[in-house]
Parts: C-alpha cells; structure tokens; sequence
C-alpha cells in the first residue's frame, strides 16, 4: 500500500512482527516519565529504493527524512523564575530490518526547535537551529541480534515468514542519574520540539540483491499511527483549513515534502526526568496491550466537542513519586504568567480560580500507582494517575483547556507539579 508522489512513493507496510523491547545504554532512575502524543505504532512506512540519504553521524536534509513535533503547547515547565527547560532522558523508536545477516542501521535523530515550514497548518524542524542535537547509530556499535533467533514465532528459521519483516522497539536512555546529563529543551510555552530521523543512503528493497530473506536490506524506524493499516486506526484529532496535520511529515529525496495527514503521526515517544500530564479522549481506542494502543493520541491537542457527546480525560506520570496522592486541574482560562502561583515548594501555572479547577481537580484525583493498568499495555508507566473521563459540553467549542498535575511528597510534605498540557476544544 504506497502514496505515490509524482516519481517517489511511501509505501505502508503491513507486516511487521514487534519482537519485544531492546534497551539501549543505562536506564537511570527516575527519568522515565513518557509523553506519548500518539495512539500507539499500526504499521511501518519505507521511502526510497534505494534510500536517499548520507551516512550516519552526516545527515541529509535534501534526502528521505521524516518529523514528529511536540508542541509548544505541551512544553511550558513549573519552575518559577527559570530557567524555564524540561530535560529529555529517552527516546522509544523501532528497529526493523529486512536482512538481519547484517547490522541494521538506526537513523540519526536530531533534536531541534520548529518553524513553519512552506506546508499549510504545518509546524517543521528549523535545520538552523543553533542548539540543534544530533544523535546517531554507527553500525559497527549497534548490538541488537536478529529477532527470529530469540522470538521465533511468525518466523522460519532466521528469516519471518513470507510478506513480514521482524524487528525491535527500542528504549534508548542517554541520560544518567544528575540532572543535566540529557538532553535539556525549552519549556517556555513558545518553542515547538522537532525531532527528525534521516535514513540513511544506499538500502534497498526491490531495487537491489534479494538478501538473506528475498526483501532486500532495508532498515525501517518509520512505526507510525495510521489509518493506512485499517479502518478505525490511526489518530482522530480535529480538522484543519488544509487536511494537514500540523504535528508531522516527511521528505522523500528529490520529489518534495509533505504533511502528515490528520490521521496519522509517528509512534515516538520521548521520555522526560521532570513528570508530565498529557490529554486523553474517548476520540482514541482506549489503550490496549493486545493492539497497542495508548488512549493518548493526538485528539487530545485538537479535541472535537462533538455536540457534548466526547469526553476529554488526563493522565499523570511521575515516576520518582510512586504512592504520593495527585491530581490534576483543568481551566479554561489563560495561564498565569511566570512565575505563577507559589504552592509549598513549587508552582502553579493554572488559575486556581476559573470555575472548573475546583471540579477537575477533585475528580482527577488519586494515588500515583506502580504501574499502569495492566490491560492499557503501559505496563512501564511507573507513578501513574488513572482517572476518569469527563463529556465537555458543546458550549466549549472555541475555547482552551489547560491542564496541570499537582501531588504532595508525603515524606517532606512539599507540593511538586508537572508542567502544562493545552488542548484546543473544537466544534
């Protein structure tokens, strides 16, 4: 199943067995709080036979590329004077490869801040970005083994069976213990977060020798949300004036660039040391180990009221406070400005006085758990807040819902929050 785009395709691909998770350098404590802005990976996207790109550790930009963008409006820190940053400890992507008899080859990953970027309704990565970082795989360090000789169901000896491809989700934690030690961005509310993969040049599919498996050797990271791979799937977020989805796309070398569609974005979730809140709707299938889903797609940005019939609900995630009590608060009225309202040791960027904060933040409530739900397949969560969905009414529609996660660190009794989620709430 491809797009084609005049002479360059990018083509769905069905079948692709997850052989489990692959862990990459040392997990630290405490820095594993996820924001996900995805409804869970439907299938794997390949661009050009052969792959238009430079070699790893010298990206192309004018090649085969793709971007996920994490917007400003998710990415406003509570720390009060400054310096207004969050610090990204992880990064989960995919590893699949058509020809496991040689290594495959992760994509370079590059971190930097958005612009818009010649597509309508779209946000971008700003390739001048002069704090820009880089990460990349060489081949010759990548220790992952082929998925076949370790999960071997769906395979046949080394190779999966007829049409699939195997490969790994992997967890890549850069950070260590001290803070700083990640990748720190800003979290002021006014800077979009890109993050762009480059392929690199030179794989094949068709275009090349049959390989080990008769598909080529073809490396392929592009897990994305769709519904390309069936009816139902895929994200769920409100329309735009152009049917752009302004939080993703990708560039085929040498034929253009272009917008992700509104049902889809990339499946890739950043961790952060600080906790986070992030939006969830009954738009998304509720997560789900056995399909994947997360309940957290990109609906939760751009929320349809739907005449009243949708509810919009939140999830809380802070590791390094596992059985504190916590909730969450929701406004509909502009944020404060920093440094916000002191609260017994941190701050508060939501006005305590709009009408719903009272009436959120008594039904978002709870105990930071040890882990998720075992049914939502977010098993790894760890300090999660499970609540309930609340219907918004139809009346809602042109407004914002900010949201803020607040607990209380029994041991010391001082408050800590998480920084702010806002939503547009759309007819």
């Amino acid at each position: 199943m491809c797009r084609n785009f005049f002479h360059g395709t990018r083509c769905a691909l069905l079948g692709a067995i997850a052989a489990g998770a692959a862990g990459a350098a040392g997990v630290s404590a405490q820095t594993t709080n996820p924001l996900h802005l995805s409804n869970g990976g439907d299938g794997i996207f390949m661009y050009s036979d052969p792959s238009i790109g430079g070699p790893p550790g010298s990206p192309n930009i004018a090649g085969d590329l793709y971007w996920k963008v994490f917007p400003k409006e998710t990415l406003r820190a509570a720390d009060g004077a400054g310096p207004h940053t969050l610090e990204v400890t992880s990064i989960v992507f995919t590893l699949y490869d058509t020809d496991w008899s040689t290594p495959p080859q992760a994509y370079d990953i590059l971190f930097t801040r958005g612009q818009t970027f010649g597509l309508p309704d779209n946000i971008g990565p700003d390739f001048t970005d002069p704090n820009a970082v880089l990460i990349t795989f060489p081949a010759s360090w990548w220790f992952a083994p082929n998925p076949c000789l370790i999960f071997p169901g769906g395979c046949t000896g080394p190779c999966p069976i007829s049409g699939f491809i195997a490969g790994w989700q992997v967890v890549f934690t850069f950070a260590g213990p001290a803070p700083g030690s990640g990748i720190v961005v800003r979290a002021d509310g006014t800077q979009d977060l890109v993050v762009t993969s480059f392929l690199p040049g030179g794989m094949t599919f068709q275009s090349g020798p049959p390989g080990w498996c008769g598909e080529g050797d073809y490396t392929l990271c592009d897990w994305h949300s769709s519904d390309m791979f069936g009816t139902g799937l895929g994200e769920h977020q409100a329309a735009t004036p152009s049917g752009n989805s302004p939080y993703g796309g990708f560039r085929l070398g040498g034929v253009g660039t272009f917008a992700d569609d509104l049902t889809e974005t990339l499946d890739e979730t950043l961790y952060f040391r600080e906790p986070i809140v992030e939006g969830r709707t009954s738009l998304d299938p509720p997560a789900n180990s056995g399909t994947g889903a997360t309940g957290t797609g990109l609906s939760s940005l751009r929320f349809t009221v739907g005449g009243g019939t949708n509810a919009y609900g939140v999830k809380l995630v802070d590791e390094a406070h596992v059985g504190d009590p916590a909730f969450v608060i929701g406004s509909v009225s502009p944020q404060l400005l920093y440094p916000g309202l002191p609260l017994f040791g941190t701050w508060l960027l939501i006005d305590p006085s709009d009408p719903i904060a009272g009436p959120t933040a008594n039904l978002w409530s709870g105990t930071l758990q040890p882990n998720a739900p075992p049914v939502s397949g977010l098993q790894s969560e760890e300090g999660y807040l499970n609540v309930p969905l609340i219907q918004v009414p139809a009346v809602a529609a042109g407004l914002e819902l900010s949201l803020q996660g607040v607990g209380i660190d029994l041991p010391s009794g001082a408050f800590f929050a998480t920084g702010t989620f806002r939503a547009k709430l759309l007819h």
